[in-house]
């Protein structure tokens, strides 16, 4: 039965407190009272083995000013800038956006509305690669903002590219007939040319650069089917070796490198809307792929380049539709041996805030259920304001975390359901039935 109290329980959980029995109140708790207590000078001393710097950690860290999925991105300064795209709405765009981790402003706009075109930062200038504008692939090569910089050897969407030197290097790609399976250089004034071969035609793939060479890992196959191949290649050579394998056939992946890794960002498999929260690091001297994190929620189509010793991804498909979510990776901090003293600690809830895992990187927000509203009011503990509010399944009485603290599950009992919220947004999922 519905708890009619105003408060009847309040768990300090990962980052976030989650109000336990259902209430109608909309004020926000002050919550307890710190108690001060003196304690026995007691010290402890312990040691976390180092991280290998391959691992990352993902935080979300900001929003685009709109949803956008598929758009190109080049590195320009401190920032990156995202050309075209798709929208929610599944149009193309003409927006020239500058992001960074934590903001996006529309910056210009493309000569004309473009998403799947490819990006690189060559010289001191961002160029757009083809693209699709709902008609048609196109051939044009354009440097931002607007003038024509040459011609693609044939028009192409879907490909990918980076840089290496004062190269710009297409990878693959669709001519709206036929999977393309060539990789293009071009320089400034030097036009654009193929310079090698894959051994398989493919659209959608994972391209970053590391040490010097061109990775290239997944995409989509002409016959249907998503690639789990890796192939390097490195500039002035013919032949495109095989590097390694991916766990899993892998395709509308993200590519971005950090050290000598290079990292496969989410993607999906060869069936629409299977998007995956997986981060593959790519040892590209030893070939070695491991799992090196996994993203704030599975995600498919988005963008990621690198900036300031962090790799920020920036929208895509998610379950839900397109996301306006930007998030960084970075690599974890690695552990040293530390000597605290408890003599110092007064507040008997200080241990609250020594937090762990996907604890460290939740949103600090308060969940109240209110069973006899069927929602979720969202509170900052902060300025103790009621920042949101949502409709959940019938006789909403607790928010609970999962065993990983990667997502919180508001129980509703009359309603034989739970409504999933990611705690590092604070954002209501779906509603699953039990």
């Amino acid at each position: 039965m519905p708890c009619r109290l105003l408060l009847c329980a309040s768990i300090a959980v990962v980052g976030f407190s989650a109000a336990g029995c259902g209430t109608q109140a909309r004020k926000a708790s002050t919550g307890a009272t710190a108690l001060t207590v003196a304690a026995p000078a007691r010290t402890t001393s312990h040691h976390v083995a180092r991280a290998p710097d391959w691992r990352l950690t993902a935080t979300s860290t900001g929003r685009l000013n709109a949803a956008l999925q598929n758009a190109a991105p080049a590195v320009a300064g401190s920032a990156v800038v995202l050309l075209g795209g798709l929208t929610a709405a599944d149009t193309s765009t003409s927006e020239i956006i500058r992001a960074t981790a934590t903001t996006a402003t529309t910056s210009g706009h493309l000569p004309a509305a473009v998403h799947d075109a490819a990006a690189a930062a060559v010289g001191g200038h961002v160029y757009l690669f083809g693209g699709g504008d709902g008609v048609a692939q196109l051939d044009r090569i354009v440097r931002i903002p607007g003038t024509d910089a040459g011609r693609l050897p044939a028009p192409s969407s879907d490909q990918s590219a980076a840089s290496i030197g004062n190269t710009a290097y297409i990878v693959g790609g669709y001519t709206g007939t036929a999977w393309l399976d060539t990789i293009v250089a071009f320089t400034p004034g030097g036009g654009a040319h193929v310079v090698a071969r894959l051994p398989a035609a493919v659209r959608y793939a994972a391209v970053a650069t590391a040490k010097g060479k061109l990775v290239i890992a997944g995409g989509s196959l002409p016959d249907g089917s998503a690639s789990s191949a890796v192939y390097e290649w490195t500039p002035g050579t013919v032949h495109v070796r095989r590097l390694g394998t991916l766990p899993a056939p892998t395709t509308h992946a993200a590519g971005a490198a950090l050290g000598d890794s290079v990292y496969v960002v989410g993607g999906r498999s060869a069936i629409l809307n299977t998007p995956i929260d997986h981060i593959e690091a790519i040892d590209v001297t030893t070939g070695k792929i491991r799992l090196a994190g996994r993203l704030p929620e599975p995600l498919s189509d988005t963008t990621a380049a690198t900036v300031g010793g962090k790799v920020l991804v920036f929208g895509g498909h998610t379950t839900h539709g397109t996301t306006d979510a930007i998030v960084s990776l970075s690599h974890r901090t690695a552990a040293v041996r530390h000597t605290s003293s408890l003599a110092s600690v007064t507040n008997v809830y200080a241990a609250d805030t020594q937090l762990h895992g996907a604890a460290r990187t939740a949103r600090p927000l308060v969940y109240v259920p209110n069973s006899l509203s069927n929602s979720v009011d969202v509170i900052d503990p902060h300025t103790f304001r009621i920042v949101d509010h949502f409709a959940v399944g019938a006789l909403p009485q607790h928010v609970t975390p999962a065993w990983d603290l990667r997502r919180l599950y508001v129980l509703n009992d009359n309603g034989n359901s739970l409504t999933t919220i990611d705690p590092q947004t604070g954002r209501r999922g779906r509603t699953i039935p039990v």
